[in-house]
């Protein structure tokens, strides 16, 4: 554009130094303010599309940034509820084998009490049944301890 502008502007310069004859027309000198307006406009337009392009690659690359930390949180994130979960696995089978242990535990009591209550446990007679039997060798005894007392 530059070039094209110079070239005529060099043919106006070259027709004015021709004489009075040689004259160029006003046409030509507006056609050259066109030129350089269109170029000015041009140029400006450049600018401001240099400066957009900056400005969203900027944008892009905080964006970027942004994502990469947002993905570094989350799999942070990730790594940490794994390590949580091999945590909770590992507790749980613990837990699983501690329960086993004492459901074995448990039934063996479970047979020991058996036994024992095959031996100690009374048969036959009711709490009922067991209290007035007491009540009766007591006031038995208080009898006994009467006529002893008496007697003496």
């Amino acid at each position: 554009m530059n070039k094209a502008i110079s070239t005529l502007q060099g043919g106006n310069t070259a027709a004015e130094g021709g004489g009075d004859s040689f004259q160029g027309s006003d046409g030509l000198d507006t056609i050259i303010a066109m030129l350089q307006d269109i170029s000015e406009e041009q140029n400006t337009a450049n600018r401001e599309s240099n400066e957009t392009k900056d400005q969203l690659s900027s944008s892009w690359s905080e964006e970027q940034d942004k994502l990469e930390k947002a993905q570094k949180t989350e799999d942070n994130k990730l790594s940490s509820n794994r390590k949580t979960k091999a945590q909770a696995d590992e507790d749980l089978t613990t837990a699983q084998e501690a329960l086993a242990t004492e459901k074995t535990t448990m039934s063996g009591l479970q047979e020991n009490k058996s036994a024992i209550d095959k031996v100690c446990v009374a048969k036959g007679a009711s709490h009922e049944e067991n209290k007035a039997k007491r009540e009766a060798e007591i006031a038995s005894l208080e009898e006994a301890l009467k006529i002893l007392s008496e007697a003496s």
